[in-house]
């Protein structure tokens, strides 16, 4: 995000530390109908899929968050305001979940705003927000994702620009050697859990 605070990484850093997955995951549906998956990828895209990241993916680490928001010369609990569907909407649930544990971690104080789609994509041109609740579609059943992996859909309403993904996507239009496909793909995922874009 290109939004304060999280226009530090190491805010992005520290609610990567604080969220728990299965949690949000639970929320929507039983054991053994959903899947751990720290990738922006489908594990059945074998091409672009990885595990690279999945142990900050699952590993919740509250006095690590707490580190990383103080290292911002921030003080706890930060107080940011969070746009999101709502909860009946695909997605909205999980949100909601997140939110809460955001808020029982008592390093954040989380400003809840619950809106239509079409409000939320209206409002986020504002930036009165500090996250907001996106989707995203995996163009190609091989290849490219959106907006982690593309250039950020419209800058200008917070979505994290990145030399080092640009790069990337350069590296990857350039080269149709499996062996560079899989770097490119291992170091994408290591820029995702490093940078923490979404």
């Amino acid at each position: 995000s290109t939004i304060p605070p999280f226009d530090k990484k190491v805010m992005r850093q520290a609610v990567a530390n604080v969220l728990e997955p299965e949690e949000m995951l639970a929320a929507i549906a039983p054991k053994g109908f959903y899947t751990l998956n720290s990738s922006p990828f489908f594990p059945n895209q074998s091409v672009w899929f990885s595990k690279i990241g999945y142990e900050t993916y699952i590993t919740r680490d509250l006095k690590k968050a707490r580190e990383l928001i103080t290292s911002a010369g921030l003080t706890p609990p930060v107080s940011i305001a969070v746009i999101s569907i709502p909860v009946a909407q695909p997605g909205g649930r999980q949100i909601q979940v997140a939110v809460q544990q955001l808020d029982e971690s008592k390093l954040f104080k989380v400003d809840l705003q619950i809106m239509d789609w079409t409000v939320m994509v209206q409002k986020r041109w504002e930036k009165k927000h500090n996250a907001m609740y996106n989707a995203f579609n995996v163009w190609y059943q091989n290849d490219l994702v959106a907006p982690t992996w593309n250039n950020p859909q419209h800058p200008a309403s917070g979505f994290l620009a990145s030399k080092t993904r640009d790069d990337l996507l350069d590296r990857r239009l350039q080269t149709t050697s499996a062996a560079e496909i899989g770097q490119i793909r291992d170091d994408f995922h290591r820029w995702f859990w490093h940078d923490v874009p979404l």
